[in-house]
């Protein structure tokens, strides 16, 4: 048992001495598109939250079923609640949850990167716009 324990406590601090992986912009394109089905349909929202009011069109991404679609987490279902829907929990796996902790980080830059281009990409359209004689 204490090989065991000696043993996966060498391969934890391995794994975690790694330097974290860099993904091309290939794969976060397509971690892009896979991830697209997490979002909830837009919604219109209009109230006070935290004292302030609210007010336009809300989109919900539900991250704790895309860690367990990337294996990140484990949902578990402990009891009921008073209205009879279950409770539930999420158990996290360590190096899978580091391994999304990455990605995401890299994924939210990437986008950032993204608009940061759309952005210029419309401001270069705008001034041909203008530039065109009607």
């Amino acid at each position: 048992m204490i090989n065991k324990l000696a043993k996966y406590k060498e391969q934890a601090l391995e794994d975690f001495s790694k330097p974290e992986r860099v993904y091309s912009d290939t794969e976060l394109r397509d971690f892009h598109n896979k991830i697209q089905k997490f979002w909830d349909a837009p919604r219109e929202v209009n109230a006070v939250a935290f004292g302030k009011k609210v007010e336009g069109v809300a989109q919900k991404f539900r991250f704790e079923d895309m860690a367990v679609a990337y294996g990140a987490a484990r949902k578990v279902e402990q009891g009921k609640k008073p209205d009879g829907s279950p409770v539930v929990y999420y158990l996290y796996e360590p190096i899978r949850n580091r391994q999304l902790d990455n990605i995401w980080k890299q994924y939210e830059d990437w986008q950032k990167k993204q608009d940061w281009i759309d952005n210029k990409n419309s401001e270069g359209y705008e001034k041909l716009a203008e530039q065109i004689a009607f």
